[in-house]
This record gives C-alpha cells, structure tokens and sequence, in this order.
C-alpha cells in the first residue's frame, strides 16, 4: 500500500523533525554531514509545501462540488482518514 496521505506525511515530518533534533545528541557531525542534513531537511519541507498546497486545493474543489451536489461527496482521497465523507449539510458552520 502506498503511502500518499496527508496523514503519512505527517508521521514522515515528526520523523525527521525527531531525526534533526536527535543529531547533535546522538553522534556530533562533521560540518558536511550536517550540511548535508540540512539540505536533505529544507527538501523534505518543500516536497511537503508542495504536497499541502495540493491537498489544500483538492479540498476547495471537493467542498465547491459538494454545495453544488448537497454534500454527498467524499473528502479528497489524499486527505482521507478511515474513509471519511462530508455530512449533508456540513461545512458551512
């Protein structure tokens, strides 16, 4: 099963979050690792901007389209948790 929910990039995230603050404490880098480590570090958080930004417009579609169709619609599947669906009537708060 592929990893593609916004859920799994939450637990990648925390890990390398644990990773980074676990460096120093651990084993002391030379200053080419830890470039390295760094480099490696502002990928990831650009990978998963770009991941959010998608799910974030994925979302407004499913929201737009679920008004339009009295929300019987399901949540995008990059955003989905357990399958979880929109309520009728819900969402305008």
């Amino acid at each position: 099963m592929s990893k593609t929910r916004i859920e799994h990039l939450t637990e990648y995230l925390f890990g390398q979050l644990e990773r980074v603050a676990e460096i120093e404490a651990d084993t002391p880098l030379s200053d080419v690792e830890l470039d390295k480590e760094i480099r490696r570090t502002e990928a990831v958080v650009s990978i998963a901007t770009q991941i959010i930004n998608v799910a974030n417009v994925q979302l407004k579609a499913a929201e737009v389209s679920a008004k339009l169709n009295g929300y019987d619609m399901e949540v995008p599947r990059i955003l989905q948790a357990n399958g979880i669906k929109l309520l009728p009537g819900g969402g305008d708060g």
